[in-house]
C-alpha cells in the first residue's frame, strides 16, 4: 500500500507542495459534502483505475476536510478550504490603520485571530499526542494575551520613537505600522503553537519510515528532538503567513494613492481596491507560507534519539520522518 500524494503532486518539491496546498484551500471546497469525501475516500482507497487528474481532485476533497492521521471530520469554519473566506474580514480589520493606531481595535481584531487559531491548531495538531482541554484553554489565554500585550507595546513604541524619524505617510512609515499587527500576530502565534502542542516537545511524536501517516508508513517511536523541529518550523510558517496577509495589502494602497491619480479620479474605487487586495494576498499567503516546509519532515537518523536511530537503521534508513502539524 502506498500514498499517492507523493507521485501525485510531486510533495517532494516547493512547486509541488505550493500546487498540493493550494488545491486544497480552494474556496469551491467548502461546500463539499459527506458523500463527495467518501467518494474521494474510496477513490484513493482503489486508485487502479483512476487518471491522475481524478486522484488530484480525490486528495484535495479529501485532506481539505479530513485530518490525515486520525480521519476525524474537520469542523467546516476551521477547514483549509475556509481559509479565505475568514481570512479576509480578519485581514481588513487587522491590517488597517486603525490596527496600528487604535489599542482597542488591535485587541479586538487580535483576539478574533486568535480565538480562530487556537481551534485552527487543535483541529490540525499531531494525532500522536492528543490535547486536553485545559492545554487547549491554556493556549487560548496566553495567545490572546500575549497578542494584545505585544500589540499595545509596538503600537505605544510607535507613537513615542518612530513618529519622530518615520513619517507615516511615507512608504516606510506605511510598512512599519503594518508590521505592528503582523508582529502581534507572529508573537501569539508561537505562543498557541508551544502551549498548544508542547506534548509533542514533552514527550516527542512519532518517527515514521515513509513521509506519510500510517498505515503507509510504520512508527519507529516517538522523539522530542522531532517535536522542537516541528514547532519551530510551523512557528515559521506562521510568521511568514502573518507577514504576507498583513504587510503587503496597505503598502501597495499607499504607492497606488501616492503614484497614481486612480483614487482621485474614481474615490469609489478605493474599497473595492483594498477588498481585492486583500484576497489576492490572503489567498496566495496560506500555500507560500505552508510550501517551504513539507508536512511530513524528515530528519537525519544521526540527529534523532540512539533507540530511534538503532531501529531506523535495523530498517536500512538514512533519514526519518514525522508529521509537523500546521
Amino acid at each position: 500500500m502506498s500514498d499517492r500524494r507523493q507521485e501525485v503532486f510531486g510533495l517532494a518539491t516547493f512547486e509541488g507542495r505550493f500546487l498540493y496546498f493550494w488545491s486544497i484551500c480552494n474556496p469551491k471546497l467548502m461546500f463539499i459534502t459527506r458523500e463527495d469525501i467518501a467518494e474521494s475516500q474510496n477513490r484513493l482507497a482503489h486508485p487502479e483505475n483512476a487518471s491522475i487528474s481524478d486522484l488530484r481532485h480525490a486528495i484535495s476533497v479529501v485532506d481539505s476536510a479530513v485530518h490525515r492521521e486520525t480521519n476525524e471530520m474537520i469542523p467546516w469554519l476551521f477547514r483549509r478550504s475556509s481559509f479565505l473566506f475568514v481570512g479576509i474580514p480578519l485581514n481588513l480589520g487587522m491590517a488597517s490603520h486603525l490596527a496600528a493606531t487604535s489599542i482597542p481595535w488591535l485587541i479586538f481584531w487580535q483576539w478574533l485571530n486568535q480565538t480562530l487559531n487556537c481551534f485552527a491548531t487543535y483541529y490540525y495538531r499531531s494525532a500522536t499526542n492528543p490535547m486536553s482541554d485545559q492545554q487547549l484553554l491554556t493556549a487560548y489565554c496566553l495567545s490572546s494575551s500575549t497578542s494584545a500585550l505585544v500589540g499595545t507595546m509596538l503600537t505605544l513604541t510607535w507613537r513615542r520613537y518612530n513618529c519622530r524619524h518615520v513619517p507615516p505617510a511615507t512608504t516606510l512609515g506605511v510598512a512599519m505600522l503594518a508590521m505592528v499587527p503582523a508582529l502581534a500576530a507572529a508573537s501569539a502565534n508561537a505562543v498557541t503553537v508551544v502551549v498548544t502542542r508542547w506534548n509533542e516537545i514533552d514527550r516527542g511524536i512519532a518517527l515514521l519510515t515513509q513521509p506519510s501517516p500510517k498505515p503507509f508508513s510504520e512508527d519507529l517511536g516517538h522523539s522530542k528532538r522531532a517535536g522542537i523541529q516541528a514547532n519551530w518550523e510551523t512557528i515559521q510558517s506562521r510568521a511568514l503567513l502573518s507577514a504576507l496577509a498583513l504587510v503587503p495589502p496597505p503598502v501597495i494602497m499607499h504607492v497606488i494613492q501616492r503614484k497614481t491619480k486612480l483614487f482621485t479620479h474614481f474615490p469609489r474605487a478605493m474599497i473595492p481596491v483594498r477588498v481585492g487586495l486583500a484576497v489576492v494576498c490572503v489567498g496566495f499567503a496560506l500555500p507560500i507560507s505552508m510550501a517551504p516546509w513539507p508536512q511530513f519532515s524528515k530528519m537525519k537518523v544521526s540527529q534523532v534519539e540512539p533507540k530511534i536511530a538503532e531501529a531506523a537503521r535495523a530498517h536500512g534508513l538514512s533519514h526519518v520522518y514525522f508529521n509537523r502539524g500546521i
